[in-house]
């Protein structure tokens, strides 16, 4: 009678750990080893260690549990709920082509690639009002060329790449909502920002050919001949430009971004670091103000007009919680590899996770039958495949060290110390993001700023000023960089070193920006030149 019960106790705790999906026998028996979750702003980072059996996942054993191993990273955050949290995309792109780029392995010179330590130090670098709290690598590329994506790259609301327009891509917008879907593109426009990042001005443009009679064309340095003489001709210098391939004026993506520099109606060669606009419909001397800089790029219209990052992903695994209907088609989805991936829950909830492989009997990875299964153990109810194998790479901030380290196992190397370079990636991001893209009339009769007064950076590189009724936040310019802050007072997270800085406040709705405050030299200190000033600063209040 025991042994009955035993045996009944067993079959119902195995029945109780299986998880079935739509696919005939698709079953999974998950036995964690190791189950660990660390949280650290807003971010929950938890990693697996478990034995796995799967039936009916494969076209062998298929009513057979077959024993797998597996590592299992995710990083699980809500940017919906949490209004310090956000989805950025990151990348290693070269910003502009350099004749050093010519020829080689690399025929657009514009793209480039990255692991995916080296991404998160760029964002921080770049973005220093924003930290990179985690991420995983991204879109599928040409890993043997480029580097270019493969699908679409929206990079702080600059299409830099429309890629497959048949894949599905993930948008993330300022106010915390994500879109899911394809965007839809209404033509190539030419947009004028303000040193606020406010938009003045927009009209439609054709690219990379000659203008006919009432249209603006821009030309870029893969055109391939001169344009002639007697067209007015406006040269920008670039300060990101991205084509596919320098030698073919045809390519299918055009971006570029950059300052004016002069207007000629001579015959001109496109210089490589720069993009010219032909035609007489763009008045610059009545447009372009000190500060402004332009954007030529695929406009996008309906909700995702307003998306800030956006990454195209590949395959679909899960949507509104079943099976893709190719989910077991194909030799790619049905034999087991590395993946990273990422998916969504009923609400709002993002789960990136990687899945270690090709290390038989330790990490044996999964195929997307598979994936799917874990993904709706963890309650994912739609997902996405991203691009995986030698790629996958999961990397999580280390909060007592503030360092990076790749969690996971990358199979190339075996060596989180070697993970692969790849195209892009995408990050949970803490922080606020300059404003961008508000539509400002033209001219512009708002009323301007007052300058920030009473300006004040202590020796530990904490800059105070009063506040500016009507703005929308501020910048401060140390050097060649600038940081944003919401508020009226800022660290600064700069080297030891000699600066000078400036303060501006930002514009608002009602209000245009402020010039820029005086010019303040200071010097960046070490800590250790702290701790002195210190002591005597002490030994000075006490004398």
């Amino acid at each position: 009678m025991k042994k009955i019960i035993l045996v009944i106790c067993i079959v119902l705790l195995n029945i109780l750990m299986v998880s079935t999906i739509n696919h005939a026998n698709a079953q999974m028996i998950f036995n964690a080893t190791s189950d660990v979750s660390i949280s650290h702003n807003g971010v929950t980072h938890r990693r697996i260690e478990a034995d796995i059996q799967f039936r009916g996942t494969r076209s062998v054993n298929m009513n057979a549990f077959e024993p797998t191993r597996q590592h299992i990273n995710l990083l699980i955050g809500n940017v919906t709920n949490n209004p310090d949290l956000m989805l950025m995309m990151g990348d290693n792109f070269n910003a502009v082509p350099t004749q050093a780029n010519i020829g080689g392995s690399n025929p657009s010179m514009t793209w480039g690639m990255g692991t995916v330590p080296q991404m998160i130090n760029n964002i921080n670098f770049n973005n220093p009002h924003l930290r990179v709290v985690g991420g995983v690598n991204g879109a599928a590329y040409l890993i043997n060329t480029t580097g270019q994506p493969t699908s679409l790259t929206i990079k702080d609301f600059r299409v830099i790449n429309r890629g497959w327009e048949s894949a599905p891509s993930l948008g993330y917008r300022d106010d915390g909502s994500v879109v899911i879907g394809t965007p839809q593109f209404v033509g190539a426009h030419l947009n004028v920002f303000n040193m606020d990042e406010e938009l003045k001005y927009q009209t439609p443009v054709v690219n990379n050919r000659l203008p006919n009679a009432g249209e603006l064309a821009v030309i870029f340095p893969n055109f391939g001949t001169s344009i002639p003489a007697g067209l007015t001709k406006h040269i920008f210098q670039a300060s990101n430009m991205k084509f596919d391939n320098i030698n073919n004026r045809n390519s299918s993506v055009f971006f570029g971004e950059g300052t004016f520099i002069e207007t000629t109606t001579e015959e001109i060669q496109v210089e490589l670091n720069q993009f010219v606009v032909v035609g007489d419909g763009f008045d610059v001397n009545n447009i372009l103000r000190a500060g402004d800089f332009v954007i030529v790029q695929d406009k996008i219209v309906g909700e995702w007009a307003n998306v800030r990052h956006a990454l195209g992903m590949w395959q679909t695994i899960l949507t509104d919680g079943n099976d893709d209907p190719l989910l077991m088609q194909g030799d790619h989805r049905t034999m087991r590899h590395p993946r990273t991936a990422i998916g969504l829950t009923a609400d709002g909830t993002i789960v990136m996770m990687v899945v270690d492989g090709r290390n038989p009997g330790i990490q044996d990875g999964v195929n997307f039958a598979e994936m799917a299964l874990l993904f709706r153990r963890f309650g994912v109810v739609t997902a996405f495949n991203l691009d995986g194998g030698g790629s996958s790479t999961f990397v999580m901030e280390n909060p007592e060290t503030s360092l990076y380290p790749v969690i996971n196992r990358p199979s190339d190397s075996g060596n989180p110390l070697q993970p692969r370079r790849t195209a892009n990636g995408l990050f949970f991001v803490v922080g606020t993001p300059i404003p961008f893209g508000t539509q400002i009339s033209w001219p512009d009769e708002r009323q301007q700023l007052v300058v920030p007064n009473n300006i004040y950076i202590g020796f530990d590189g904490v800059i105070t000023f009063d506040e500016v009724d009507g703005a929308s936040g501020y910048m401060v310019y140390v050097g060649n960089r600038r940081f944003f802050t919401p508020i009226n007072k800022l660290a600064l997270n700069i080297p030891v070193g000699n600066y000078q800085i400036t303060v501006r406040a930002m514009g608002s709705s009602e209000f245009a920006g402020s010039i820029h405050s005086e010019i303040i030299n200071f010097q960046m200190l070490s800590n250790e030149a702290l701790s002195v000033l210190n002591i005597f600063r002490g030994i000075g209040r006490n004398w």
